[in-house]
């Protein structure tokens, strides 16, 4: 009877790693993953918002650059701007001093 119980216990442990080890690779992969789901839950993040600017500004010549926080991000759309070829480079939360800087 008490090779039963410990054979039971044994069991009990051997559950217990095993599924500790599936929740740690659930957490990991999607832990991974998190940029990806980030971006498909809430779209890109600041940084990539960043970087897709100033690599859309480098590689292209623009005659106007639209700065301003969430309002001119949002609400101004430079594609109908048919006179000028314009860049939208605002964002959200902006203030003078990143724009500022954004333009040195």
């Amino acid at each position: 009877m008490h090779d039963s119980e410990n054979f039971g216990t044994m069991r009990n442990i051997i559950n217990f790693v095993c599924f500790m080890a599936i929740v740690l690779l659930i957490v990991f992969g999607l832990a991974s993953k998190k940029e990806h789901l980030q971006a498909a839950t809430s779209g890109p993040t600041q940084r990539q918002l960043v970087d897709y600017s100033f690599n859309t500004v480098t590689n292209q010549d623009y005659d106007c650059y639209l700065l301003g926080n969430s309002v001119i991000y949002r609400d101004i759309n430079p594609d109908v701007l048919t006179s000028v070829n314009a860049f939208n480079f605002a964002m959200d939360n902006d203030n003078y001093n990143q724009m500022y800087y954004r333009l040195m």
